[in-house]
């Protein structure tokens, strides 16, 4: 089998003797063409393997989405009054927290709906200092495309994950409270912004949107 060629550079042949093939012209060359190629996600990528090694093919009409465009949906503000502390997760602010297509809940409702007179968008309790984050429950443990329960919660220490073969939950933390004081005043920072659109669990890929 012939190997396949990267901007028209072949690779090494293993069926020739390597004396004769490592040049610095050739090196050099196959340094040169490899740093121009540039690996972009999206449809017309592929990876070709062939004895000996692999050749990976990149997708240029695919760019890089800028990260500002997809941006980790779980953002989480402080929405207190003067007298009680809370957040809200979302809340008509484009994005909806979710996994896989399950969206979240706080307080065992939807975040993306408005409830209530007036009516308003599901808010977590803050009581002290501590972590905003949520918890995941796989119908199937290990298997996030079984996910039953989605829940976002508030602690004052970040619970531990599961430890079991295979997980039957997975804890992601959200945002951190500090310098809390009574009745209502903190700082709320988020934990993650931007960048990500998938999360991996045990070794699997869940689809954040």
């Amino acid at each position: 089998m012939t190997p396949p060629t990267i901007n028209s550079i072949r690779y090494f042949d293993e069926n020739a003797p390597l004396h004769s093939q490592l040049t610095a012209k050739r090196l050099n060359q196959l340094v040169k063409a490899i740093q121009g190629c540039t690996p972009r996600p999206g449809v017309g990528t592929t990876l070709q393997r062939f004895p000996g090694g692999f050749a990976y093919s990149a997708a240029p009409q695919n760019p890089i989405i800028p990260a500002t465009l997809i941006a980790w949906p779980f953002k989480v503000y402080n929405t207190s009054t003067a007298t009680t502390p809370q957040v809200q997760i979302n809340g008509g602010d484009g994005f909806v927290g979710q996994l896989n297509g399950f969206v979240a809940n706080v307080n065992g409702n939807p975040i993306n709906v408005q409830m209530g007179t007036p009516s308003a968008y599901p808010q977590l309790s803050i009581t002290a200092n501590g972590f905003v984050y949520f918890k995941a429950t796989c119908g199937t443990p290990g298997d996030p495309t079984t996910i039953n329960a989605l829940d976002i919660l508030f602690a004052t220490t970040l619970p531990a994950q599961d430890t079991a073969t295979p997980a039957a939950f997975f804890i992601q933390s959200l945002a951190t409270i500090t310098a809390f004081t009574s009745p209502a005043t903190f700082t709320l920072s988020n934990v993650t912004n931007y960048g990500f659109t998938t999360l991996y669990y045990c070794g699997t890929g869940l689809q954040v949107y």
